[in-house]
């Protein structure tokens, strides 16, 4: 795969970029730092170290907690994810408190973690 990026310096030169280009969703991480440098090369490319955090408690209340692991990872992208709180929908099993729908693996449950049919 072979990608052109436009330098937008008073030279507008154009550099070609290839390589195997591939994705990964890193998840349950909590950054600390990016690190990026003033060459056209480290604007794509940037380190970045946080946080390793692991589960605890049950499926239904479980929180991140930090591991006291650090990883340091070289990237080109970074998507920022902060979560998010539902808003209930009529006729669905909702947790108010923790702002999301009953769920095991994704498949809607009551509060008791029974799977709920939806007609």
């Amino acid at each position: 795969m072979k990608e052109e990026f436009s330098n937008h310096d008073s030279d507008s030169r154009i550099y070609n970029v290839e390589g195997d280009k591939s994705w990964t969703l890193k998840f349950l991480q909590s950054p600390t730092a990016f690190v990026g440098g003033n060459d056209f090369h480290t604007l794509f490319v940037c380190e970045g170290s946080g946080i390793v955090n692991k589960l605890e408690g049950d499926v239904r209340s479980s929180v991140a907690i930090p591991t006291g692991e650090i990883e340091t990872i070289e990237t080109g992208l970074v998507i920022k994810s902060v979560g998010y709180r539902s808003l209930p929908v009529e006729g669905i099993p909702f947790d108010k408190d923790r702002g999301l729908v009953y769920n095991e693996r994704g498949k809607i449950t009551d509060s008791d973690g029974k799977e709920v049919r939806l007609n």
